[in-house]
């Protein structure tokens, strides 16, 4: 039986998810030029504003540059975030050696789970040429201590994207095709989140629905701390507290049914199927 050293398994995911990804170096390198296109695209919008001030931009200093560019940099840690596991499970059947990562001493969801650390680092990273773009472009200065504290908010973020990555990952493992979940997710956090534009914007029914989803609430205290770099009432409301709470039980259920589809994949034989 195949045997790795659970201790240092996930430095040695970290180093290859970094090695495989830095072979294609114009992607690699690509996706952090599409940063400051991304910047600049979102900066000469917000010109078309400049002066105008709006009600749903007021706890944002009427900054629709920030507001927007600070979005896209938190959705990009989000996405990247669920798209993780699915493509180490693809990643590990192309290659064929899928039953090894389940015949292994090291649970699977261990091995799954360490496969969203690179991910996540170079998200963080991402996000920090993101503020350091919006520092020089957009002439605003970030303190140390809101962008530490963000990254707190981040943990806390991305619990239930985490979850939902692990059910995502049991519908590949189950039904061998590209999974609708992750694009059913992003569809929604797009649209009603508000990462390009203020919830409020919204019909009412609408913003019902945002109401909801705990990113609305952890996006914007992200954009509140930053920008006017203090914690909002959201933080220290039952409301987050609770969504912390939901968030941890959804992971430990998407979990169990990643589990049980591991179980049913070996009972029928068909974890190497592709």
């Amino acid at each position: 039986m195949f045997k790795m050293k659970k201790p240092f398994f996930w430095i040695n995911q970290l180093k290859k998810d970094f090695l495989f990804e830095f072979t294609y170096k114009i992607t690699f390198f690509g996706q952090f030029l599409g940063i400051f296109l991304t910047a600049i695209s979102f900066f000469f919008i917000s010109e078309t504003f400049f002066g105008l001030e709006s009600s749903h931009l007021e706890s944002f200093d009427n900054n629709y540059f920030l507001f927007a560019t600070i979005g896209i940099a938190v959705i990009d840690i989000v996405i990247t975030i669920m798209r993780s596991l699915t493509f180490s499970l693809r990643e590990s059947q192309s290659f064929g050696f899928v039953e090894i990562l389940f015949i292994s001493y090291i649970s699977p969801v261990y091995i799954f789970a360490c496969s969203a650390i690179y991910p996540f680092l170079k998200g963080v990273l991402k996000f920090l040429l993101y503020v350091l773009l919006l520092q020089i472009i957009g002439n605003h200065a970030f303190t140390l201590s809101s962008v530490c504290v963000s990254f707190l908010l981040f943990i806390v973020m991305i619990i239930p994207f985490l979850a939902l990555s692990f059910l995502a990952l049991s519908f590949v493992l189950y039904f061998k095709q590209a999974d609708p979940i992750n694009f059913f997710i992003n569809m929604v956090v797009s649209i009603f989140s508000g990462i390009i534009y203020p919830v409020s914007v919204l019909p009412d029914f609408m913003q019902k629905i945002s109401d909801i989803i705990p990113l609305t609430h952890q996006l914007n205290s992200i954009r509140y701390l930053l920008i006017n770099n203090s914690l909002d009432q959201y933080i220290f409301s039952n409301l987050f507290f609770l969504h912390v709470f939901i968030s941890i039980i959804f992971l430990f259920i998407c979990i169990q049914i990643f589990k049980n589809i591991i179980f049913m994949a070996k009972r029928n034989g068909t974890i190497g199927n592709y």
